[in-house]
Formats: structure tokens, sequence, C-alpha cells
């Protein structure tokens, strides 16, 4: 199958004592701005979203859907990220839409823009308690199995799921689309 796409999420609690003096993109290449990081794929052809893998543990939940709201998905999640499912999704694809429904403060920032965060933010102390959610558009490689062939034909009866290394690979980042967007989660 070619032409395939990938939006990749990741998103967790924004750690307070991070060294901002990082740039940006090397504090989210680690596991020290985001404390225990969930990632969340969604998997696109030229026709639209084939369906999701929800990170779970070292395994991913992968489901057929149109929409990012299964049950399957949302039960996947730990903590209070289940309770804030549609704020991170808005976060990593609508970031508009999150500032016309805002009920509460957020910062979004542009990794095309390479932000300051220090100046930025200054003390993370003031930020506990908020989720990070970092997404970014790549060409998703499939892995060559069974499992995955079903999903990428849309034939998938109920989620299962899978190794995340037999899942498949994002390549080809469009750093363009590379955002981040941080929102208090009280």
């Amino acid at each position: 199958m070619h032409g395939l796409t990938a939006i990749s999420v990741t998103f967790g609690l924004i750690n307070s004592e991070a060294d901002l003096s990082l740039p940006l993109e090397e504090l989210l290449a680690g596991e020290s701005f985001l404390l225990n990081p969930v990632n969340c794929i969604a998997v696109m052809d030229n026709e639209g979203v084939i369906g999701f893998a929800m990170q779970n543990d070292n395994n991913y939940i992968i489901e057929n859907s149109d929409e990012m709201d299964g049950y399957n998905l949302r039960s996947a999640l730990k903590g209070n990220f289940e309770s804030q499912w549609n704020r991170i999704m808005l976060s990593s694809i609508d970031v508009q839409e999150l500032a016309d429904e805002a009920d509460m403060p957020y910062l979004h920032f542009c990794l095309d823009e390479q932000p300051d965060l220090h100046s930025e933010l200054g003390d993370l102390g003031a930020y506990d308690g908020w989720i990070g959610v970092h997404s970014i558009k790549s060409t998703f490689l499939p892995e060559p199995n069974d499992q995955i062939k079903q999903f990428l034909s849309f034939e998938l009866k109920n989620s299962l799921s899978v190794p995340m290394d037999k899942f498949g690979q994002l390549e080809d980042f469009f750093n363009d689309t590379e955002i981040f967007v941080m929102f208090s989660s009280k």
C-alpha cells in the first residue's frame, strides 16, 4: 500500500524540573520533559483515516476507525489522560478550535520557529499538572505481517494488541507540521 502518512501524537505530564536551557526539540526527543509519555498514531491513506494505534506499555492497541473516539483506545489511556482526551486531540490536530473552545489556559509552539522555552515559560513549577502534546506528520512504513495487512485493509473486527516494533516505522517527518501545545489539566 503506497502513500501512507501518519500523525504521531505524544503526550504526557510536563516535568516541572526539566532543563529549559535545551532547545524544545531536544527536550521532546528525550524522556525528561514529558513524564510517562504516551504515543498515539493516526494512519491515513489518500482517502482518509484508516485507523489508530495507542501505546499501552510496549504494545500498540490498533483499531480501524475513522474517528479517534474509540472505547478501546480511550481504555488504553492511564491516569487523567482519559478525561482529557478531547483536549489532547484538539491540541494535536486543530489548535484554532482549541483556542475557540478553550476553557483553560494553554500555550502553543511551532517547532520550526525554534521557540526559546526558557524566556517563554520561565519557571516550569508554574505548570505543575499541565499536559504537553507533541505532534508531527510523517510517512508511515508498515511492517509486513498479517495483522497489519488486515489493519491497512480496514478489516480488523476488533481492536488488537501488537508489539510496538511489529507495527511500522515513521519516516520523512514533515517538520512544518510539528507543534507542541501545553494546557492545564486542572
